[in-house]
């Protein structure tokens, strides 16, 4: 899957900082389906491994990574980690969490030793 590259200005407002994000797939291996991921990548000095998993806001009702996609590149850009952002079902409870669930375990299986 390719990444999209991008700029957004810098947390400091002086220039712009180089991004990328890709959208993805974990796959439920309990219900046989997938949940969709964001997940963004900033280019940095060293090599930190670890993942930040962003749940963005509504209260599992409202809201998408998409609304938030802004703000999480200007976060990607200053993180020493990899930072994924869910997209969670918004109904019916608790589709949300057991999306966030299914993402979580995928993300440790990823996990390199």
């Amino acid at each position: 899957m390719t990444a999209t590259p991008a700029t957004h200005r810098s947390p400091s407002g002086h220039g712009f900082v180089p991004f990328s994000w890709r959208d993805r797939n974990i796959r439920d291996m309990q219900r046989g389906r997938f949940v969709r991921i964001r997940e963004f990548e900033a280019p940095r000095d060293s090599n930190h491994p670890g993942t930040l998993l962003w749940l963005h806001g509504g209260s599992w009702i409202s809201g998408s990574v998409d609304s938030w996609t802004p703000s999480l590149a200007r976060l990607a850009a200053v993180l020493p980690c990899r930072l994924v952002a869910v997209r969670y079902r918004l109904a019916p409870h608790p589709a949300a969490i057991e999306d966030v669930a299914v993402v979580a375990a995928g993300m440790r299986s990823e996990r390199p030793d």
